[in-house]
């Protein structure tokens, strides 16, 4: 049985495709019944992208540019992603 709290942990980790797939039907399962678990979803998969966004253009050089975060942001918001561990 999923609780909102397992849901919300699961949605966390980045490798909750990797469960077994009885357990990721029951997550997406929960999540679509659940307006507050499908709410917590999207907002993490808002992140996810962003963060993915984010690292392929560090890759590619262009946060160097002047239209970029402003400096400190950067360190910032890695130190409230690993706090929020």
């Amino acid at each position: 049985m999923w609780t909102c709290k397992r849901v919300a942990e699961a949605l966390a980790e980045t490798n909750y495709e990797d469960l077994p797939r009885w357990q990721r039907l029951g997550l997406k399962l929960h999540v679509s019944l659940c307006c507050i678990c499908s709410r917590y979803h999207k907002g993490v998969m808002v992140m996810q992208d962003c963060a993915r966004i984010l690292a392929e253009r560090e890759k590619e050089g262009c946060c160097q540019q002047p239209d970029c975060l402003p400096e400190g942001a950067k360190e910032r918001i890695k130190k409230r992603l690993q706090d929020s561990d």
